[in-house]
Order: structure tokens, then C-alpha cells, then sequence
């Protein structure tokens, strides 16, 4: 007996897996850049697997965020509680970031039957919109593309106004470049 039980011990861990533990899988929210100003966040959801793989049903799944700093919340509250459905997933609904721009860990605890596993989300506040701004469409990629060349260009003009002695000459301490809500100003 204490052989085979040795063998499950070694192919647990050959395969990655923790015997004994739960496997959590995350299947969304990892990175996702949440929109303070449009009050819109990504939902973590997760995936609960048991040792060899197969999915858990009626897992009970916590979601806690930070209690300062940058966080979120659901219905105000910092934890959020969930089973796992048949495929072993469990998600988060209805969470909103706070008003603190910057990154943050979303603690992930799921147990059932004396086993237990733990992960982390890790996600971001901003101001900004970023990957949130992009997956809203309406060309939000060109957008970012024109910005990009414009700061470039930007930064080309900057060099030459800054290089000394070479007859060239730099732009007029009023000249600005502006896309959409951007503005990039000439040397001061």
C-alpha cells in the first residue's frame, strides 16, 4: 500500500498538481485594467479542478479584495462567495472598482471536502481606460496607433529642437500637436 501511495505522490507532482489540494484555474479578470471613470471592471472567474484534473462541483469559492488602496468591491462589500457549477467554475458578479487608481490582488480560496486551493488575480484601476478602452471597440486601436505615431513624431521634433549647432531649427515654443482629448506641446 505505502507504494502505491508513493506513486500518487510522484505523479502528482511529475504532472504539476498538489495531491490532496484543489487546482485553481484562472479563466478571467487576470490583468484586466478596470475604468474608474465608467465605473466598469472585469469579473474574475475561476475554474476549480481536483487532483487529477477533473472539475469540482459545489465548490465554495471566495473572492476577497483589499481592504485599502486599490480594490473593488461587490454590492459594497470586500468578499465575495460563490459555488462552483458542474464544469467547476465560479465568478464573480456585479464587482466595481473604488476610486484608487493602481494595481491590486484579488485572493482566491476554494474548499470542499477538507481540501482547499488558493490563487491570486492580480488587476489594475485606472483613469486611463486602457485594454478596457480597446475591448469597447468604436476604433479605439487606432486611437492608440495614432497616439503612438504622434508621440513619436513628437519625440523626433523634440531631438531636433534639442540638438545644438546643427543649423536645424526648432519649432516655435507655441506649436502643439492635438488628438482628440491629447495635447502635445513644443518646448517651453
Amino acid at each position: 500500500m505505502k507504494r502505491g501511495w508513493m506513486a500518487l505522490v510522484m505523479a502528482g507532482l511529475l504532472a504539476g498538481q498538489e495531491p490532496g489540494r484543489l487546482q485553481i484555474r484562472i479563466v478571467a479578470g487576470e490583468g484586466a485594467l478596470n475604468n474608474i471613470k465608467r465605473r466598469v471592471a472585469h469579473n474574475p472567474e475561476v475554474v476549480v479542478t481536483d487532483g487529477d484534473g477533473r472539475p469540482v462541483a459545489g465548490a465554495k469559492v471566495a473572492f476577497t479584495f483589499p481592504l485599502g488602496g486599490p480594490s473593488a468591491s461587490v454590492a459594497g462589500g470586500r468578499r465575495y462567495e460563490g459555488l462552483t457549477d458542474d464544469a467547476g467554475r465560479a465568478a464573480v458578479v456585479g464587482m466595481m472598482p473604488n476610486e484608487v487608481e493602481g494595481r491590486f490582488l484579488i485572493a482566491v480560496e476554494a474548499a470542499k471536502d477538507g481540501l482547499r486551493g488558493r490563487a491570486v488575480i492580480p488587476q489594475s484601476n485606472t483613469t486611463a481606460g486602457g485594454r478596457e478602452a480597446l475591448a469597447a471597440g468604436g476604433g479605439g486601436r487606432k486611437i492608440w496607433l495614432g497616439l503612438a505615431a504622434v508621440a513619436g513624431g513628437a519625440a523626433a521634433v523634440g531631438v531636433a529642437a534639442t540638438r545644438g549647432g546643427g543649423g536645424g531649427t526648432a519649432a516655435p515654443a507655441g506649436t502643439a500637436l492635438a488628438v482628440g482629448g491629447v495635447s502635445i506641446g513644443g518646448p517651453r
